[in-house]
């Protein structure tokens, strides 16, 4: 089952002190922060505004890279790492909708002082 063992992992190295502790989390998060600005790119270079397409882009975009650490042997193909990816490319999406809106107030509130 998909995170199962992520969330399994986590609960044995917080009971333990060791490497894994460093590798679970630089992991995790590593998989996570990756895809933040990847989903920001998306978003200007591209101009694709709905959320859908670009978590369908950022989940395709990480399953060929999973695809080719499986087919070439490097590093290890998980399923939890295309979820952790497309969860870091909506942190994304959601700070870049807060950042405009804080623009577009800022913005507004210009005009009108």
């Amino acid at each position: 089952m998909p995170i199962k063992n992520t969330f399994k992992a986590w609960l044995h190295i917080n009971y333990s002190v060791s490497r894994e502790v460093y590798s679970f989390y630089s992991n995790v998060i590593g998989n996570i922060v990756l895809f933040i600005p990847f989903s920001i790119i998306i978003i200007v270079l591209f101009k694709v505004r709905k959320p859908a397409y670009i978590l369908l882009f950022s989940a395709g975009v990480s399953l060929l890279v999973e695809l080719f650490q499986y087919v070439f042997r490097i590093g290890v193909a998980d399923i939890d790492d295309i979820i952790l990816n497309v969860f870091g490319a909506l942190i994304g999406v959601v700070i870049f909708n807060i950042f405009k809106k804080t623009l577009r107030r800022l913005s507004q509130s210009h005009i009108y002082t």
